[in-house]
């Protein structure tokens, strides 16, 4: 997947400082989309709003996953946020990179639907196969301190799921796989995880 343009009418996040921004994530025309690796790099001093850049980024998708199928992404850590994100994925089952455009604009008072858009024009519904094919699979947040601004939405979707597990191990188990959801972060927290589930 390549970031291609993320344009925010409206956010929360930074109390706000986003609002109005319209961001250009470069790599040329094609996004650099035959390259095997082609790193984007954010620069700055302490404070300057890097983590909360990569925040929001995360929120678009969590609220879309979260839109598309509720029982994976079970929560939405920014249901205000108001954004249109062009980016280029390679769908399952296709070989070239497509463009793809996740909008949500304001319907009356509240903030509307998130829509998707393929090929520029073609709208998808949330919910539907194809909704799910063209956003990206997972989302890894990684974090080598207690950087908590970038945590927020990875807690949030790690908190929703620990609730599915504790109320399927309260009443007796259940039959039916809990799915996993879309959001992780990887921390110090993690590899504590891993240790004290293999010690378990």
């Amino acid at each position: 997947m390549r970031l291609r343009l993320l344009k925010v009418e409206k956010s929360v996040v930074g109390g706000g400082m986003f609002n109005d921004a319209e961001i250009w994530f470069g790599h040329e025309i094609d996004g650099k989309a035959s390259s095997s690796l082609a790193p984007l790099c954010l620069i700055g001093p302490n404070g300057s709003g890097k983590s909360l850049f990569l925040q929001l980024i995360a929120e678009v998708f969590q609220a879309a996953w979260h839109e598309h199928a509720p029982n994976e992404e079970r929560r939405s850590s920014n249901e205000e946020i108001l954004f249109e994100l062009t980016y280029l994925i390679v769908p399952n089952g296709a070989v070239e990179p497509e463009t793809v455009r996740l909008v949500r604009t304001m319907k009356g008072r509240r903030p509307g639907p998130i829509k998707l858009f393929h090929r520029e024009s073609e709208e998808i519904g949330a919910g539907t196969t194809e909704f799910g094919r063209y956003l990206p699979s997972m989302i890894i947040g990684y974090t080598s301190g207690e950087n908590e601004t970038l945590s927020i939405p990875f807690l949030v979707s790690r908190s929703g799921y620990a609730d599915d597990v504790a109320r399927a191990a309260l009443n007796g188990g259940t039959e039916q796989a809990i799915p996993d959801n879309r959001l992780m972060l990887i921390d110090y927290a993690t590899n504590l995880e891993v240790l004290f589930a293999n010690l378990m």
